[in-house]
C-alpha cells in the first residue's frame, strides 16, 4: 500500500499541477463471485481508501465508482463493465464535470 500511496500521490501532483479542474474515480467493486467478492472488497477498500484520502487532500473531486456500478446488470464479466455500467460511468463523470444538470445535491467532504 505503501507504494501505491506514493505512486498515486505522485500522480495527482503532476496532475494538479496542470491546473486544471480535476476529478478522480474509486475503484468498483466488480461482479466476483460471494467468496470472491467479500475478499476482493476487503482489498478494494485498501486502495479506494488511498484514492479517497489523497482527492480530498487536494479538494478534488470524486466519482465513488462502487456506488455507480452496483447492480449485476452493469458488469459484463466478474471485472468489466457492461454497455449499461459504461453508460451508467460515463453518465456520472458527465455530471461530475458539469457538462451535465446534476439531478440530486452531492455529498460534500471536509477535510483538513
Amino acid at each position: 500500500m505503501d507504494a501505491f500511496e506514493q505512486s498515486y500521490s505522485w500522480a495527482l501532483e503532476a496532475v494538479v499541477a496542470l491546473g486544471r479542474p480535476t476529478t478522480v474515480c474509486t475503484i468498483y467493486n466488480g461482479n466476483l463471485a460471494p467468496g470472491e467478492a467479500e475478499r476482493a472488497r476487503i482489498a478494494l477498500m485498501t486502495f479506494n481508501d488511498v484514492i479517497l484520502r489523497q482527492a480530498f487532500s487536494r479538494a478534488l473531486d470524486v466519482v465513488d465508482l462502487r456506488l455507480v456500478c452496483s447492480e449485476v446488470g452493469d458488469f459484463a464479466n466478474a471485472i468489466e463493465p457492461s454497455g449499461a455500467g459504461g453508460l451508467k460511468i460515463a453518465r456520472a463523470l458527465v455530471r461530475a464535470l458539469g457538462a451535465a444538470a446534476v439531478q440530486k445535491r452531492a455529498t460534500t467532504v471536509t477535510a483538513g
